[in-house]
């Protein structure tokens, strides 16, 4: 196939590039322009299935004149959130007293053993019985008075717990009270818009909760066959699609969301067989479609070669698109994607420009965390309210500092896991590299941590973590792609499309995931001169 269709289906927009290999001596590369509301062309694509009042769908954009609602009122549902009940911390309590061994009283010669056998003299009064008798005592005396301090230590204690938890109950009641006033009064002009956001997120994580009657997974796929029908429409049928899946090195994940992603592609294209065309599918009314959509487990490996489909970890992805042209140096890098729900962390090498992932953290916080904790210090806006101020604003950090310091905070504690693991791996090799551990510490020194993703074109989300200091982020200059079509597409949007880059790469090679605890292994040891310098900077970075 001349066309390869990178689709990074993402959280909060989708982005679409296509490679065109028709001559394979100068491939160029495209980004799909989709038409916004107001009929301008846009590469980035919201992730937004909406059901209108004539029961159609909708994609990409809301509109609240078209739009599907219950009622119209405009406030968010009410959240309960009770105070966390108080713990009870006692102190440990003494240990059972270990006695001494009762004294054997031992005869030298027969004599005496004979004489011990029949005499009447009580053992009792032995000096060596006397002594232990004392020693037992002395300990049980001093457990006992340890005992009663512990116990009346958990009296004062249990005292000071049960006002706190008295307190605690009359706090909550109150809470529950004004949560129940608060639900009453929201049920009453209660407000439902009939569209959907965050349906990707919600169909490759168990975490997150999905509180809609039709399930993440077929707004997924209506989602993905509108897409597959503008490409059709572009292309023609002859393409082949590379999507993105979010996992990391984990093998049971990585094998789960793969499953899943080509369940939702196959399941589109049995969708795009029986509309041929956009224009047919917008026309359907999603009553129908809940009954036409059913989700194809199992699958065959000859619908994956039939429709022409390949899944890639979206980390690998986002890599290749900066390793293709030799745009990063060898050695240890991280790769921070910042999108719209979660954040991912790549510890990875590169080798003969082929990425090697290592080890991937991911955390559920990413742009939305931002302005949701946003919203709690200023109740009154909504989210589209806080993403407009911090777009406007640029993320200024003197607006956002307490939400964006709490993000960095679980952004370096994910790096110094990483770095740990690092680090032990670094060790275990020990017997076998006969290195220090300065010497790791020194090959990570200044080490690149590449941005990427729509939260990282704020330069307010960047920063430094640990010995990786020196911040790139992906733009044109480092994606450097040859030939590309877009040719006005703005400089920053590239930190958003290196993914969509990345997938549209054929991946000709299979995909290289050294395990951390492996990273090391190929590190002997190294040679000396007379002078006991090292024959080269020994292998840290010759990957």
């Amino acid at each position: 196939m001349s066309f390869t269709v990178g689709l990074d289906f993402g959280t909060h927009q989708t982005k679409v590039c296509i490679e065109d290999a028709t001559n394979p001596a100068q491939k160029t590369y495209e980004f799909v322009e989709f038409n916004n509301p107001f009929g301008n062309p846009t590469v980035l694509f919201p992730s937004i299935v909406q059901i209108n009042e004539d029961d159609t769908l909708s994609y990409g954009f809301v509109n609240d004149e078209s739009c599907k609602w219950l009622h119209n009122e405009g406030k968010e549902k009410p959240k309960f959130e009770p105070l966390k009940e108080p713990i009870l911390e006692l102190p440990k309590k003494p240990g059972t007293p270990i006695f001494p061994d009762r004294p054997i009283i031992q005869a030298n010669s027969w004599r005496e053993k004979i004489q011990r056998l029949f005499s009447k003299i009580n053992q009792n009064v032995a000096p060596e019985i006397i002594d232990w008798k004392k020693e037992c005592t002395r300990i049980q005396n001093n457990f006992n008075i340890a005992n009663n301090e512990w116990k009346r230590e958990c009296g004062i204690l249990q005292e000071q717990y049960n006002e706190r938890l008295i307190k605690w109950s009359k706090q909550n009641e109150k809470i529950e009270i004004d949560y129940k006033n608060d639900l009453s009064e929201w049920k009453e002009n209660l407000v439902e818009k009939f569209y959907y956001r965050y349906f990707k997120l919600a169909a490759f994580s168990n975490s997150v909760q999905w509180n809609h009657k039709i399930d993440s997974d077929k707004i997924s796929v209506w989602f993905i066959t509108y897409i597959l029908l503008i490409l059709q429409e572009k292309l023609g049928e002859n393409f082949f699609v590379q999507m993105g899946i979010p996992s990391g090195t984990n093998h049971d994940i990585l094998k789960n969301q793969t499953e899943k992603a080509y369940a939702l592609l196959i399941t589109a294209y049995k969708l795009v067989e029986k509309y041929k065309t956009k224009e047919n599918y917008l026309k359907e009314k999603y009553t129908n479609l809940l009954n036409l959509t059913e989700l194809q487990t199992p699958y065959s490996e000859d619908d994956i070669y039939f429709y022409g489909l390949k899944v890639i970890p979206e980390a690998y992805a986002g890599l290749s698109s900066i390793t293709q042209q030799k745009r990063l140096e060898y050695g240890m890098s991280l790769l921070v994607d910042i999108g719209g729900g979660t954040t991912d962390v790549v510890f990875f090498t590169i080798g003969e420009n082929q990425p090697d992932i290592h080890t991937v953290h991911s955390f559920p916080k990413g742009l939305n965390y931002i302005f949701e904790n946003y919203i709690k210090e200023n109740p009154r806006l909504s989210i589209p309210d806080v993403q407009k101020i911090f777009l406007e604003k640029k993320g200024d950090e003197s607006l956002f500092q307490n939400t964006i310091s709490q993000y960095h905070d679980q952004l370096l504690v994910n790096v110094k896991n990483m770095v740990s693991k690092i680090t032990k791996s670094f060790e275990s090799r020990r017997p076998s590299h006969h290195l220090s551990s300065s010497k790791l510490m020194n090959a990570l020194e200044n080490r690149p941590v590449v941005y990427c993703g729509g939260g990282a074109i704020y330069s307010s989300m960047q920063t430094t973590l640990l010995n990786f200091n020196d911040i790139r982020l992906v733009n044109g200059n480092l994606l450097n792609i040859p030939f590309i079509k877009n040719q006005h597409i703005d400089e920053i949007l590239y930190t958003i499309l290196a993914t969509s880059y990345g997938l549209s790469i054929p991946l000709e090679n299979d995909i290289i995931i050294t395990p951390i605890e492996k990273v090391f292994d190929h590190i002997e040891a190294p040679k000396t001169d007379k002078g006991g310098h090292y024959d080269y900077d020994h292998g840290l970075s010759d990957f």
